[in-house]
């Protein structure tokens, strides 16, 4: 599973210049060799060749043309690149070819005249030039490369006369054209964990507490809205209940949630009634705390909604807008949902499926022109 997150943009932005590999095509090469080879003695038949490439390379070969005839091969996304080198006289470099050469070692294995098996090995050079399927306009051709992958080849033979015998080989190699480009992209923040609530569908439960929240009155219900939720009131509907969780920093030291602006709490919450004799009469409040080293509250929000909000047998979402400020002397986040009955209130409240959403504030930056980069960094 690719490491991914959302992440809603402010401005400005960051941008910063990387170099990047960019694919520009793939092919297969393939040469054949043909030689001829005296065996060291007189040679009954030849009884198997066996051979490697031991070594191989290649090389791009480049051309200079006009950009007009390449400009409808050019991508969308790269078309801004190559004006800059239209700018320059109307050339662009073209890479057509690339010249193939190593090394083949091939083993010779013969049955001499006393009907022992012997062998010997040789090894030949080869170099082909050889035309791409599609030629390719670069950017910088110091920045092209070839990858290959493990060569395949074939071999077979021809036993001609005597100590004289003939090897073919067909080596094919698949690889792909690389150019090293440099784009700018945007710099996202790394995805902060000081927002992210533990358990937030109330799914792991000890006896009958959550096990990553802290609860006075709270019970697991029958079932939640995606999790298994928590039930407020249940122990006594008219008795004050809560269930709370907090967020420190990213360190066990205390990192400060200086960087971090909370946005909004969202919730899902439905109302359990008993089968006779209901009494709907309560107050749910929803609270998100921001608090320094001290435990002194810099920062939250907090909002009611009256039973007669709340759904029946049926749940619904709710938001609570925080917008807090960032604050250097942030340290501690606290959301808590608490259960207010009146007198005579028979109901309970299920609480499921809460998030804490966030974004990281990015510093202020100082704008500069930096124009084009030619280096090849």
């Amino acid at each position: 599973m690719p490491i991914e997150y959302d992440y809603q943009e402010e401005q400005p932005v960051r941008c910063i210049l990387l170099r990047v590999p960019v694919v520009l095509d793939a092919q297969e090469l393939a040469t054949k060799i043909v030689k001829d080879y005296n065996c060291p003695e007189f040679a009954k038949r030849i009884e198997r060749i066996e051979g490697r490439v031991t070594e191989y390379f290649i090389e791009p070969v480049f051309i200079r043309e006009g950009i007009s005839h390449w400009w409808p091969v050019i991508g969308e996304d790269w078309r801004h690149h190559f004006r800059y080198r239209y700018r320059e006289g109307g050339m662009i470099t073209i890479i057509r070819k690339v010249f193939f050469t190593g090394t083949f070692r091939t083993d010779i294995y013969y049955v001499n005249a006393n009907d022992e098996v012997k062998h010997f090995s040789v090894e030949e050079t080869f170099s082909e030039l050889i035309d791409l399927v599609r030629p390719q306009p670069v950017l910088h051709e110091d920045n092209v490369i070839f990858t290959l992958h493990r060569p395949k080849f074939d071999v077979t033979w021809e036993h001609i006369r005597g100590t004289r015998v003939r090897s073919f080989v067909v080596l094919i190699v698949r690889g792909k054209v690389i150019e090293y480009r440099q784009i700018y992209v945007q710099a996202c923040p790394y995805p902060a964990r000081r927002c992210q609530l533990a358990d937030p569908g109330f799914d792991q439960w000890v006896g009958n507490s959550p096990l990553f929240w802290r609860t006075t009155g709270a019970v697991a219900p029958a079932g939640g809205q995606t999790g298994q939720g928590a039930e407020l009131g249940a122990g006594s509907p008219t008795t004050v209940s809560a269930v709370y969780q907090t967020v420190t920093g990213e360190r066990e030291a205390g990192w400060a949630l200086y960087a971090t602006r909370i946005k909004k709490l969202t919730f899902w919450a439905e109302q359990l009634a008993p089968a006779t004799g209901a009494v709907s009469t309560f107050n749910l409040t929803a609270d998100v705390r921001v608090f320094d080293r001290s435990g002194v509250q810099v920062d939250g929000a907090s909002q009611t909604w009256s039973s007669g909000s709340i759904p029946l047998n049926r749940f619904t979402q709710f938001t609570l807008n925080v917008n807090t400020t960032e604050r250097p002397d942030a340290h501690l986040v606290m959301v808590r949902f608490t259960f207010e009955p009146n007198a005579g209130n028979t109901n309970t409240v299920v609480i499921d499926t809460v998030h804490l959403e966030c974004e990281r504030a990015l510093p202020t930056i100082d704008h500069k022109y930096y124009g084009w980069l030619e280096e090849s960094f």
